[in-house]
């Protein structure tokens, strides 16, 4: 019975200095602490996913007539302006076809200035004046097609772009459609990348994206949506989206993997606090809060997760300032003893994840 007697005094002695509601240590027992100040910060609600670069243009060149490589007047690798001269076919027959046809050419008009004439003192019929000036017609047709077959020889950068590796050598025979080389521009990229479905109607032209690339860790590159597809893929439930990204630096290839964040809106003077001052009662998010020396609870409903912050929508204001660290210490009304205040520093701006994104 003693043995019983004993720990039921334990018992009773625990008992006697319980802490408050919360489990914390008694309420006039101080407790030291960390403070922050609630944060006043423009928040841009994002949406993390994943995407890849493409070139903004890129076209594979081929000859539209058959010949023999006669000139390559190009480096691979090399940034070329739109018209420059790329590759050339040996050109002679042509240039003999065409002065051809403009000797044909040129006697078709003497031709016709002959029956016009003739037509006007009526010494020749309208059906033979008719026939000349057909003719010509037909003559100068031929005269123009000739010159543009000429011109085919010339193979021309339609676009400022940056050339890939050539596919041709200078005395090889080619035929309409074999590849040439390769030309991209890269100036600046789209961007193609997907959301849920649950996004699509808050996703618009215009908006904002940020993206990261493994070969420049830690650098944040920006663009923005040119693209919405109107259509939800029934398979994967997401809607597609392009979105354009300044590359004038040269800095991005087309091909790179990227993660991106979708910039689905912004909020100027949202209230935030350090996450570790945020703790879960049953479904609700919590936080202490000091005020005249001693620890209130206060419940909040979050909106975005930032970098090591929260949002608070309800439940603080901007004068309030919240307790940080292990929630367990404290009770409701625990006197405080404030070791240390943070000053708040106010980023530009801070991005966070929309909640329901990641899942």
């Amino acid at each position: 019975m003693q043995r019983w007697f004993v720990f039921g005094g334990i018992g009773l002695v625990l008992m006697g200095c319980g802490g408050g509601p919360a489990g914390g240590p008694p309420a006039d027992f101080p407790v030291t602490v960390d403070l922050a100040p609630v944060r006043i910060e423009t928040v841009l609600e994002t949406v993390p996913t994943v995407g890849s670069l493409e070139p903004d243009e890129v076209v594979e060149l081929s000859p539209q007539v058959a010949g023999v490589v006669e000139g390559i007047h190009f480096e691979e690798g090399q940034r070329v302006k739109a018209g420059a001269r790329l590759v050339t076919f040996q050109s002679g027959k042509q240039e003999a076809r065409v002065r051809e046809v403009e000797a044909a050419v040129a006697l078709a008009r003497q031709n016709f200035a002959r029956a016009k004439a003739l037509l006007e003192d009526n010494t020749v019929s309208k059906e033979e004046y008719d026939r000349a000036a057909a003719q010509l017609a037909a003559d100068e047709a031929l005269l123009a097609l000739e010159r543009e077959r000429l011109k085919d020889m010339i193979v021309e950068a339609p676009f400022d772009g940056v050339l890939s590796r050539r596919r041709v050598s200078v005395g090889q025979f080619v035929n309409v459609g074999n590849p040439l080389v390769t030309l991209l521009a890269v100036d600046r990229l789209k961007l193609a990348f997907t959301v849920p479905e649950r996004f699509a109607g808050r996703l618009a032209e215009g908006q904002a994206v940020e993206l990261m690339v493994t070969p420049h860790p830690g650098r944040t590159f920006r663009g923005e949506i040119t693209f919405v597809d109107p259509r939800i893929d029934p398979g994967t439930r997401t809607v597609s989206a392009l979105a354009v990204v300044d590359n004038r630096e040269g800095v991005l290839k087309p091909g790179l993997f990227a993660n991106v964040r979708v910039v689905l809106g912004e909020r100027a003077g949202a209230l935030t606090i350090p996450e570790e001052a945020v703790f879960l009662v049953g479904d609700e998010s919590t936080v202490y809060v000091a005020a005249e020396g001693k620890a209130t609870a206060r419940t909040i409903r979050e909106g975005v997760r930032l970098a090591g912050r929260v949002e608070v929508l309800e439940g603080l204001s901007p004068s309030d300032r919240v307790i940080l660290g292990d929630s367990r210490k404290l009770g409701e009304g625990t006197r405080l003893n404030v070791r240390r205040e943070g000053e708040g520093e106010v980023p530009a701006v801070a991005s966070g994840v929309v909640p329901g994104a990641l899942r």
